[in-house]
């Protein structure tokens, strides 16, 4: 009994033991329980912005640079007419287009200035402008204008062309019937060197029911002759300025002799009107400017082909003598100036 008991009391300290290690062990296997430690800081997120392309620089366009035309113009300095021209020709000719060297002809042909430009063209104002250019820029092409005798010019070689002098025949004949509507018959009286002008005469007639009774002359005396021998048997007188077959002293006479025997006088002067002329017709210096303008382009662009030898104009310039008009018994005219031009 004894060893049975002691036996039991042993055991039973190992289990008290056994479960002691075991308490301490299960407190040694479960740690204590502590606050969670803070997360470090995060970065701010930026949402991408959208990008904005720059807008595009306008620019003007770039226009090309062209190279202006050396143009030179000879004038006759002592003819108001050949002045106004010039002026007008150097309003008209683009500064973009051109540069203009103008050079006025006096009575002796001096070495002149453009003759160092090397222009492309020449335009010349007047007979001695042409002669002045031929001299100093030879073989240059030239665009003259204002020069009654127009073939001497053509003439005298080299590449040129011209622009009329005097307005169109026809529409001084049609202004010539609205002043005189009892006009049916006039004289002409030319050289022969104009032949061609005397033909053109004939035909502008034609064309507003008038008749030409043409005469060619070679002197100033054949022509008062050949006048008064007319005289009887036309109701006007249809000058033109051609020296070969005029003077002063001529004029004179023949306007008076007109006067006396009711024949009105168309004239190419105003001057001459105070002598007892009925009208004068006169070319426009900016028409011709403008005629010469259109001529000379054509020349610098080399489109040449097709070029009239001479360019008509389109307006002239009309002066009435009322005192005349009355003294031949013409119905009143409401005024005494008036410009027309030629339809289109």
């Amino acid at each position: 009994m004894g060893s049975k008991g002691h036996t039991r009391s042993a055991t039973g300290w190992r289990a008290l033991a056994v479960l002691a290690a075991v308490a301490m062990a299960g407190c040694a296997g479960s740690r204590p329980q502590t606050a969670p430690e803070p997360l470090p800081p995060q970065p701010e997120v930026i949402a991408p912005q959208p990008t904005v392309e720059p807008a595009p620089v306008r620019t003007a366009p770039v226009t090309p640079t062209v190279r202006r035309k050396e143009v030179a113009v000879f004038f006759e300095a002592a003819t108001a007419n050949s002045v106004a021209v010039a002026e007008q020709l150097a309003a008209l000719l683009p500064a973009d287009r051109y540069h203009v060297s103008q050079m006025a002809i006096g009575e002796t042909l001096e070495p002149l200035e453009a003759a160092r430009t090397a222009p492309v063209a020449v335009v010349a104002v007047g007979l001695k402008a042409v002669e002045a250019a031929r001299s100093q820029l030879p073989g240059k092409p030239i665009v003259f204008c204002q020069v009654f005798a127009y073939q001497e010019a053509l003439d005298g070689g080299g590449p040129i062309w011209g622009v009329h002098s005097v307005p169109p025949l026809t529409l001084q004949l049609r202004n010539w019937k609205a002043v005189d509507p009892t006009l049916r018959t006039v004289a002409v009286i030319l050289s022969e060197v104009h032949a061609d002008l005397a033909a053109e005469a004939v035909r502008a007639a034609e064309g507003v029911a008038t008749d030409v009774r043409l005469e060619m002359s070679s002197s100033d005396r054949e022509t008062l002759y050949l006048f008064k021998r007319l005289a009887s048997d036309v109701d006007g007188l249809w000058l033109f300025p051609d020296n070969r077959v005029l003077s002063p002293a001529v004029l004179r006479e023949l306007l008076g002799y007109a006067s006396s025997h009711g024949v009105g006088v168309l004239t190419f002067n105003d001057a001459l009107l105070q002598w007892g002329a009925l009208l004068s017709v006169s070319s426009s210096p900016k028409d011709v400017a403008q005629r010469v303008r259109e001529v000379l382009d054509r020349v610098v662009a080399g489109k040449t082909q097709g070029l009239p030898a001479m360019t008509q104009l389109s307006v002239l310039d009309l002066q009435v003598n009322q005192n005349v008009a009355s003294r031949l018994g013409l119905p009143a005219v409401p005024q005494t100036s008036w410009v027309t031009r030629e339809p289109d």
